[in-house]
């Protein structure tokens, strides 16, 4: 690992820090025994008192892992939330598609409804032509009835005068 001895920063101490942070977390000091953070950082021309540029190493390191903690909590609840909306999403898939059958199945009910719907006013219509016919076919009968028994009466008068 190296580290640049220019930044473009204006203030070298705050990149230092963040260095140092950096070589905190990054274990340097496991990897290089009897390396020092400061020396390092010294080493690439900065001068770092020891006591408050380590407490700002340490607040920067623990800042950084509770930041990563947070990120990781936030990625572990984003990933739960991008798989629930993916199962919603499938159900919402799969919600329209019933929908569509359904809206399918309605359209071809609606067309049997129409057609049984003509015909059942078409037999009504037949029906009642029929029921004038039967209803002129007995007004008729009964007009027939009464002529007959009419012509019987005057049948029967007729006769009762022939023979007298």
């Amino acid at each position: 690992m190296k580290l640049a001895g220019h930044t473009e920063s204006p203030r070298p101490e705050k990149n230092a820090g963040y260095r140092t942070g950096g070589l905190l977390k990054w274990g340097y000091e496991s990897r290089f025994p009897g390396a020092s953070v400061t020396g390092v950082v010294g080493h690439v021309g900065y001068f770092l008192p020891s006591e408050s540029k380590a407490e700002e190493a340490t607040s920067l390191d623990a800042s950084l892992v509770q930041g990563h903690k947070e990120l990781s909590s936030l990625d572990a609840k984003f990933s739960r939330l991008s798989e629930e909306e993916e199962k919603l999403e499938v159900e919402i898939q799969r919600l329209i598609a019933k929908k569509e059958e359904l809206l399918d199945h309605k359209n071809s009910v609606a067309s049997q409804f129409e057609k049984t719907n003509e015909k059942v006013s078409k037999d009504l219509a037949e029906w009642k032509n029929l029921e004038e016919e039967i209803k002129r076919a007995d007004d008729n009968w009964y007009g027939g009835k009464e002529r007959l028994a009419q012509a019987n009466t005057s049948w029967q008068l007729f006769k009762e005068r022939l023979e007298l």
